[in-house]
């Protein structure tokens, strides 16, 4: 039941990012809602994002990363390389000689558990325990560099405070940092990993907003912000979220040069967004009013198509994939009981995997013969003590529902 939505957004557009109070405000709201009709820029569709790329961002977590030889996962405290042989279990990228693989003496233990990236070698996670610059001096969050054959780990910059969303692209660190005021205002800042000055390189003109996105994909970096009239009074109580209207845009950066264009996701006035994934280079997104006008859309990650609507019911839908709708349930009648299901498009149930108490199933489809999870299950309510495993379903036997969750690492906490 696919179908095309008619969007006047296909293009991005350029920014200026210059501010001049109230009539500067006034001015971004009005242009969000016609940018994409008046503006006629464009950028050639030979730079079009490589849809080959394997992009696991699921709002703000990233648990896998492809490697030159394999998989690396966050399976909580630990960096865990999986070598793709379904023979093989993942292990610790650490090379210590009788090493526990529990505490920071080992090579591959982190405090980080959100978000993984792989470049040239080396595997990076930020720290939340602050560290000292080796290159500044200062005094702030690190960014790690572990090598991926588990040899050593390094510092390599240090940000002022605990990024809320991160990631590394082309010999660069970009993250998002947010005012501690009440009005919340997002800026993006890029750090180059080689040691170069820090640089903003957006701010935004909303509030009480933030990103759900930052990737580089191809030659350009994306993001996504959400916010409100900067004008818009958030210690007045009387107001309700709900009813106020936010905006939505999706950004291209392109580190070469600096040009930042954007593109707005809101396709229809008074609707909400919210990005649930990106695979392949498409964004995966819903587009709702209220609960009976609420869509399931894609659209190219580089804004050149139209959104398609792949689904007018979502169906709690967690994540997405040119395959499969990743979905939770929860079934108030059988005491609690909830899981996940595994939809095609055209909303029959390929399989589901039901979970008890406060067991749950994070999935996060990776490439075109596997899709991730990330399992939690309790082993001792009494003590606490849960299990947290990365597992692993065969897309071809998914096509026939009888795909199993093939554990590739457990610890336990």
């Amino acid at each position: 039941m696919k179908k095309n939505l008619p969007s006047a957004h296909g293009t991005f557009c350029r920014l200026n990012l210059s501010r001049s109070g109230g009539v500067r405000s006034m001015l971004m709201l009005f242009c969000a809602a016609i940018l994409g009709s008046l503006c006629a820029c464009s950028f050639d569709p030979s730079d079009s994002t490589d849809s080959s790329a394997i992009n696991c961002e699921r709002n703000l977590y990233n648990y896998m990363v492809e490697g030159d030889k394999g998989f690396y996962f966050l399976c909580e405290n630990l960096i865990v390389f999986w070598d793709g042989d379904l023979q093989h279990q993942a292990m610790p990228i650490c090379s210590k000689t009788g090493c526990a693989h529990d505490s920071w003496e080992c090579i591959a233990w982190t405090s980080s558990n959100t978000k993984i990236f792989y470049r040239d070698g080396g595997v990076y996670v930020f720290s939340g325990t602050k560290e000292r610059d080796p290159v500044t001096q200062s005094v702030g969050y690190p960014l790690w560099r572990i090598a991926a054959d588990g040899s050593g780990k390094e510092i390599v910059r240090v940000v002022r405070e605990s990024p809320h969303n991160y990631t590394i692209f082309q010999d660069a660190l970009y993250y998002e940092s947010r005012t501690e005021d009440d009005k919340s205002i997002c800026s993006v800042f890029c750090l180059p990993l080689d040691g170069g000055e820090e640089k903003r390189i957006f701010e935004s003109q909303y509030q009480n907003g933030g990103l759900s996105m930052l990737q580089g994909i191809g030659e350009y970096l994306y993001f996504n912000e959400r916010g409100v009239d900067p004008e818009l009074d958030l210690t007045d109580t009387t107001w309700n979220l709900d009813t106020v209207e936010e905006v939505e845009i999706l950004y291209r950066y392109d580190p070469k040069n600096g040009d930042l264009r954007s593109n707005p996701l809101n396709e229809k006035e008074g609707f909400h967004t919210i990005i649930r994934n990106v695979y392949d280079g498409k964004l995966y997104y819903n587009s709702w009013k209220d609960e009976e006008e609420n869509q399931l859309l894609s659209k190219a990650v580089d804004g050149q198509t139209e959104a398609v609507c792949l689904r007018e019911e979502p169906l709690s839908i967690e994540a997405a994939d040119t395959q499969y709708l990743y979905a939770t349930y929860r079934d108030d009648t059988d005491e609690g009981g909830h899981g996940n299901r595994i939809y095609d498009y055209d909303g029959n149930v390929i399989q589901e995997f039901e979970m008890h108490g406060i067991d749950f199933l994070q999935l996060f489809p990776a490439n075109d013969a596997y899709v991730f999870g990330k399992l939690v299950k309790m082993v001792d309510e009494a003590a606490g003590q849960v299990e947290v495993s990365i597992v692993l379903l065969e897309r071809e036997k998914l096509a026939d529902g009888t795909a199993e969750m093939i554990p590739l690492m457990t610890v336990q906490q």
